[in-house]
């Protein structure tokens, strides 16, 4: 009995972390197919994106706690945002960022002036914060700032302590 019981929780395990390795390759691949057109990008094999539809967004808007990116590939200020975010989580202990593509799922382009990207950081439930970049280049300076207001909203949401090396 027992040793069912094992072999489910390992194929459960197998069956999830090959989920995530799947949306972070997918990821990968949709953001640096615009390389050579948009601000070139670097990301991870082993990033931490989740792919999400708007009905997994909205429940975990309504009762879950995570942060939340809404964006798409062809987008610079999303590029230059996922960046700035994918690099702040490496510093905590965050193991996902849900994904949504404005495109895609939300059809944000059939709105005039649609503003993305759009990043949401959710606590229990509530939206504790938001962030919007409408820049398509950042300085420097406004790079480190937005990398800096990343790293806090995530501790937020981790409800951990940051000091002042964070």
């Amino acid at each position: 009995m027992y040793k069912k019981f094992y072999v489910l929780i390992v194929l459960l395990l197998l069956v999830a972390c090959s989920n995530n390795i799947k949306d972070a390759i997918k990821f990968k691949q949709e953001y640096e197919k615009y390389n050579k057109e948009k601000i070139e990008l670097n990301i991870s094999d082993k990033n931490i994106i989740e792919y999400k539809t708007t009905e997994e967004i909205n429940k975990i808007i309504k009762e879950g706690t995570g942060i939340i990116f809404i964006g798409n590939p062809k987008d610079n200020a999303s590029r230059e945002s996922i960046k700035l975010l994918l690099d702040a989580s490496e510093s905590t202990d965050l193991d996902k960022i849900y994904y949504i593509d404005s495109l895609k799922e939300i059809k944000l382009n059939e709105i005039n002036n649609p503003k993305i990207p759009i990043v949401l950081f959710v606590l229990d439930g509530k939206i504790i914060d938001i962030n919007i970049n409408e820049k398509e280049e950042l300085t420097e300076d406004e790079s480190i700032d937005l990398y800096n207001e990343y790293l806090e909203k995530i501790h937020n949401v981790l409800q951990d302590t940051c000091d002042e090396e964070c």
